[in-house]
């Protein structure tokens, strides 16, 4: 920019200076001698138009994703190997193929990797002086030695038509790491159930990660140990279908690629670019095989880079609750629904019941069925079900489900107990009013004062109050703390925290005096309630700030 501004003032040095000259000329070539650096100063207000337009034009083009293709198999046609790039080579049924590449060091490292795709390769290395190796390849096989200044030969030979993928490479270590890392590798899959959809998670490679692309095949019948064997499956596939174009209508071939696309017999690659996730959708009650293979843009190198299956159930099966035993369920890796049943073996005359308590602080919604009764309720803390008279052999079927996005990233599991002895109930009960509330008079640069509502019932109860240097995130809605670790939290303030006991009644105020805080500080205040030699209950969060100055 400040040569285009340096190039306009000059411009304007030069008119002004070749004025005088203008006033020389007669009246007739004036007014075209003025034309004509009119239209030279045209020129170059356009000429700087254009300039920043491309500037702009190649910021946004650098911009666009590009859209990112698995290494296509094309027959490498040199008979001279390269060093430090993967190549691909076609050979035909029975036909044998001699490649050469020439060592100037002695005494070197050297690595050659030969990858099959989709028949066994047999190979064979030699020098100038002597035979140095045959073996089958069956997938991916690396040879290394120690080389020796001169010329070697390799063939590759095979039984069928096929892809086959040759790499050499000075850097012995490199090999061995890609295959320690691809059998250490594994694959986080995350079931969503109701939307028949998967996502599938990876690590970055640690060979030379920011130069690293990444494909994902995704198919239902077998896993792929490397790339170009899925690629060849998929053009055997195109040939096949290509046969029945040939063979039947259009309405048949649409049937047929709509079956092929459900099932996934042929497999799908995906190529992710950088990114290390992907998500599947539309999947059937099968299992399903995923491979992510990883590809080096230095060298072209490809390698499996991490594996995993999965059978892919839309059913949620229920779980089996017995009496008076906490059950713990991952919402998470049920896509939010989850289903209970309870089956009452004995007569007894006490009361059923359900305890549902959320975990991470999300609500649910829970229905109870049996004969044809139902019961359903919102629950945020702790929720009961109560069923008078429960009948013998008969199930009981509880549902719980998350049913918004927002509240899905909030709850990551449940607690569930179905139990018809009280004496087994680890819960304490809450009052229905649990905000804890700051006496702002009362407050002093080393306390604050604080009250909330007792729990309804006194008997065998205490209640724990703790204060947390620091400030709630601002983006949290409600103050409702982890239920279901509560405890493990008041256990790691345990240096900030106290446990007492108090006599007030149901419905009556607790006030509390905090000591021994800093002045001018945040706090987090936890109040829980206690079952002796049972679980705890928290109510809502309070955020304080004491005096900066004492009295």
């Amino acid at each position: 920019m400040k040569d285009i501004v340096g190039l306009i003032t000059f411009r304007d040095e030069a008119t002004s200076d070749t004025s005088g000259l203008a006033n020389r000329l007669p009246d007739g070539f004036q007014s075209r001698y003025f034309n004509m650096l009119c239209f030279n100063r045209l020129c170059l207000i356009l000429c700087i138009i254009l300039t920043v337009l491309r500037k702009t034009e190649c910021r946004r083009t650098k911009k666009i994703k590009l859209i990112h293709q698995p290494p296509a198999l094309i027959d490498y046609a040199n008979s001279k190997l390269p060093s430090e790039s993967q190549v691909t080579i076609y050979l035909q049924e029975r036909e044998n193929k001699t490649f050469h590449f020439f060592s100037s060091v002695n005494n070197a490292p050297l690595a050659i990797t030969i990858i099959a795709c989709s028949s066994p390769i047999y190979w064979s290395l030699k020098s100038n002086t002597s035979d140095i190796a045959n073996n089958i390849s069956l997938t991916v096989d690396t040879y290394s030695f120690r080389s020796i200044v001169g010329l070697y030969l390799i063939s590759l030979y095979a039984e069928s038509n096929c892809y086959t993928h040759l790499y050499i490479t000075r850097t012995v270590e490199l090999p061995s790491q890609i295959l320690n890392e691809s059998k250490n590798r594994r694959l986080k899959l995350l079931k969503r159930r109701r939307r028949r959809k998967l996502t599938a998670r990876w690590d970055q490679s640690l060979v030379d990660p920011y130069a690293t692309t990444y494909c994902l095949v995704i198919n239902s019948q077998r896993p792929y140990s490397t790339l170009c064997s899925a690629q060849c499956d998929v053009i055997t596939s195109r040939q096949q279908e290509n046969k029945i174009y040939r063979r039947y209508q259009v309405s048949a071939i649409s049937d047929y690629q709509n079956e092929k696309k459900d099932d996934m017999t042929t497999p799908q690659i995906i190529c992710t670019g950088n990114k290390t996730h992907y998500t599947v959708t539309n999947l059937q009650d099968r299992n399903y095989y995923f491979n992510v293979f990883a590809i080096n843009g230095r060298t072209n190198l490809t390698y499996l880079h991490g594996s995993a299956v999965m059978k892919f159930d839309t059913q949620v099966k229920p779980i089996f609750l017995k009496d008076g035993k906490i059950t713990n369920t991952n919402l998470k890796k049920l896509d939010g629904k989850a289903f209970f049943t309870y089956k009452l073996e004995k007569r007894v005359n006490n009361t059923l019941t359900f305890l549902v308590v959320p975990c991470g602080g999300g609500v649910v919604d829970v229905t109870l069925k049996y004969n044809v009764n139902r019961s359903k309720k919102k629950i945020r803390r702790l929720g009961v079900i109560l069923v008078k008279e429960p009948a013998v052999n008969v199930k009981y079927h509880l549902k719980v489900l998350v049913n918004n996005r927002y509240e899905f990233t909030k709850a990551s599991g449940v607690k569930v107990l179905a139990t018809t002895r009280p004496s087994k109930i680890p819960f304490p009960a809450l009052p229905s009013e649990t905000i804890v509330h700051e006496y702002l008079s009362l407050k002093k640069c080393n306390s604050v004062t604080i009250g909330w509502y007792a729990a309804p019932t006194s008997a065998d109860i205490k209640y724990c109050i703790a204060a947390k240097k620091g400030k709630l995130p601002e983006n949290l809605s409600h103050k409702t703390p982890d239920n279901c670790r509560i405890d493990y939290e008041m256990k790691s303030l345990m240096n900030m925290s106290y446990c007492k006991n108090f006599n007030e009644k149901g419905g009556e105020i607790i006030i509390e005096r905090i000591e021994n805080l800093s002045p001018g500080e945040p706090y987090i205040i936890y109040v829980t309630v206690k079952k002796e030699e049972g679980k705890s209950l928290a109510y809502d969060l309070l955020q304080v700030y004491t005096k900066l100055e004492c009295d």
